[in-house]
Parts: C-alpha cells; structure tokens; sequence
C-alpha cells in the first residue's frame, strides 16, 4: 500500500506536539530478504565464539552485499543462556530490487548447505528466504528552543520504544522504529529542509 505522506507528517507533529510545518518526511524504497537459521549451540557459545561477526560477514559475502547490508539478530529458544537453539534472523537491506533478488537466490536454503556456509552446526532445515518491498520514512522535525528539542526527544524515544505504539500514534504499520537523535543546523545537508518562518 501506498503510504499517505500528508497523514504521516500530521499524524507525526500531532503525536510529538509541533507543527506540521516543523516536520519534513523523505520517503525511500527498499527491498528486504530475510533468511532464518537455527543453530546447535547455546546462546553463550554463540556469544563467546564471535559468531555474530562471522555469520554477518558470511551472509555478506554470499549475498554480494556488504556487511552494512546485513544485520543479524540473536534469540534463544531457551531462557536458559546454557539450553541449546540459538535462532539467527539475518535481514539484508538494499535499495535495489535486482540486488535484492540476487541476494535471495545466493542464501542456502538446506541444512547442510547453510551450516557449509555458516561454518557450524544448523540444527533444523531453513524455510526458505522471502523478499518483500517496504517503505522506509525518514523525518526531520525542527526545533526551534532547547525545550522543543526534549520535548520533541522523549516522543520520539516514545514512538521508537514500541513498534506497536508508533503503528498506532503514526496511523500505519510500523515494523521497525528508530530515534536517530539529534543534530545542529550546521550539519544538516544544504539547502536546510525548511526555510525560517
């Protein structure tokens, strides 16, 4: 579905309490490929092994991404850090479709092919990678006072600190929220994303 910028942008200076001229929204489509594996070892042989880094840079290289296409997230089937079943979500993001379904098509899709790759044991058979377009909105909201900058910062850290309570304030599915922080007009690109009122 098509994202409605206005809505967004209303939606977002409502939830964070400026004007909507305040708020300036740059739209960017991106392709994102998913694979998930499931190891044979514990959550702290995972973490002492370094293989995070590894697995990255693996998935990277098999993709023909760089690794700050990739990132890599870790959980236990286990609440135990010693039960065995680590779970690695890898997710690459690209701007380009043909990359994207390039990258998909290069991930092992088998036990054995992807424990090959991974260089350790994959406990389970993969499902198979999926690829999906999603919107990414970026906003920059000017503020204008060292008290509109905290304010706009604790909404912000608010709407980030749930994917659930951003899809709700925003008036859309949010899969993933960020609060990129904060930085002075001197460097923000020229020209400034609005002029003075």
């Amino acid at each position: 579905d098509d994202v409605d910028l206005t809505q967004y942008t209303k939606n977002l200076a409502a939830a964070l309490g400026v004007d909507e001229k305040k708020v300036q929204v740059a739209e960017r489509i991106k392709h994102k490929v998913k694979a998930t594996y499931k190891l044979a070892q514990t959550l702290d042989q995972f973490e002492a092994s370094g293989t995070r880094q590894k697995i990255k840079t693996k998935i990277a290289t098999a993709a023909g991404v760089s690794e700050d296409a990739v990132e890599v997230k870790v959980t236990s089937a286990e609440r135990r850090r010693l039960a065995a079943g680590v779970t690695v979500e890898t997710t690459i993001m690209t701007d380009d479709k043909e990359t994207a379904t390039a990258a998909k098509a290069k991930l092992p899709k088998t036990k054995a092919a992807a424990s090959t790759l991974l260089d350790t044991v994959v406990a389970e058979e993969p499902e198979a990678p999926t690829q999906e377009e999603v919107t990414e909105l970026e906003a920059t909201i000017i503020a204008d006072t060292p008290m509109d900058e905290a304010t706009i910062a604790g909404g912000l850290d608010a709407l980030a600190a749930s994917d659930e309570a951003a899809s709700t304030a925003l008036g859309l599915e949010v899969a993933d929220a960020d609060n990129a922080g904060f930085v002075s007009a001197d460097e923000l690109s020229p020209p400034s994303p609005m002029a003075p009122p």
